[in-house]
């Protein structure tokens, strides 16, 4: 990730591994099984995979998820299939849900997403987060 303020690569290290640190914590407080930290490029507003914890590459159509929750600066827990397609209109796999996804920053100007998942077997963990 590219300093964008004119920081120090070392400041941005140490940055980055918070973040790293800060979304691994919180995925293990929640039982997630996996969680993505995706980041709105300063340049084209895109979404880019920040930090990843318990997955290395992100599910089929959690990123569409992800801008639908950008774009409407609204929190959603899915729990099926038919719930991310109903949100996003998109397919997300099954092995990714039930699924947070939350937007992060100010509401005026969100910075990124952080979707935080568990494993179909695991939605006792999930359902304590619905209440």
């Amino acid at each position: 990730m590219a300093s964008q303020h004119g920081g120090s690569a070392s400041a941005e290290k140490s940055s980055d591994s918070r973040l790293k640190a800060l979304v691994e914590w919180a995925s293990k407080e929640a039982g997630a099984s996996y969680a993505f930290l995706l980041l709105r490029d300063h340049d084209t507003s895109e979404l880019q995979k920040a930090i990843s914890y318990g997955r290395a590459e992100a599910p089929q159509g959690l990123l569409a998820v992800a801008r639908w929750v950008l774009s409407k600066g609204e929190q959603v827990c899915l729990q099926g299939e038919a719930d991310a397609k109903e949100i996003a209109g998109s397919r997300l796999e099954e092995s990714a849900l039930p699924l947070i996804c939350a937007p992060v920053g100010s509401n005026a100007t969100p910075l990124g997403v952080l979707a935080m998942g568990w494993p179909p077997s695991a939605r006792e963990g999930f359902s304590r987060w619905l209440l």
